[in-house]
C-alpha cells in the first residue's frame, strides 16, 4: 500500500477541528460540535436544516516492523488521530464545495450521515438492517441513456 493522505502530519486534532468550524461557517452550517467516546471522534452539525454526524474511527496501534526504533503504541494512535482528522477536513471541504456548486444535493452529499430520530445515522441504520441492504443492485445493469 502506498502512502496515505496526511501521513506524518503534525497538525493537531484541535487545529483540524478549528479548521472544520471555519469551513462549516463558510458554507452556512450551524450548531457544530465535536466529541470523543472510547477513542473514536465525531463532528456533528446542522446543514440547511439537516442534522449531520460524521464519525472518525478509533485508531488501533499497529505493530512496528523493520530495523528502526519501536514507536510506542500511544504515539502511533495520536499520529493516526491527527491523520484521520486531516482526511475528514479534506472530505468535508469536497462535499460542501460540491453541494455549493450544485454538483450534488445536500441529501446526496450527506445521506449516510443524516441523523435519524433514534440517534443513528442513515448509514448506521442501513448497515444494521439486512432487508434494506438486500435491495441494493449489483451495479452491473445500468439503465440505458434516454435519447
Amino acid at each position: 500500500m502506498g502512502s496515505r493522505y496526511a501521513d506524518g502530519t503534525k497538525v493537531s486534532v484541535e487545529a483540524s477541528q478549528s479548521e472544520a468550524i471555519a469551513i462549516l461557517k463558510r458554507y452556512g452550517a450551524s450548531d457544530y460540535m465535536f466529541g470523543e467516546a472510547d477513542g473514536a471522534g465525531f463532528v456533528a452539525f446542522k446543514f440547511r436544516g439537516f442534522p449531520v454526524r460524521v464519525s472518525v474511527p478509533k485508531p488501533l496501534a499497529k505493530p512496528c516492523g523493520g530495523s528502526g526504533p519501536r514507536i510506542p503504541a500511544g504515539v502511533q494512535i495520536e499520529a493516526e488521530k491527527r491523520r484521520q482528522w486531516r482526511v475528514l477536513i479534506l472530505w468535508l471541504k469536497g462535499q460542501l464545495e460540491a453541494i455549493d456548486n450544485e454538483l450534488i444535493s445536500p441529501y446526496r452529499g450527506f445521506m449516510p450521515f443524516l441523523l435519524l430520530k433514534d440517534g443513528r445515522t442513515m448509514g448506521e441504520a442501513a448497515e444494521e438492517e439486512p432487508a434494506l441492504l438486500a435491495k441494493l443492485g449489483s451495479g452491473l445493469a445500468l439503465p440505458a441513456p434516454k435519447g
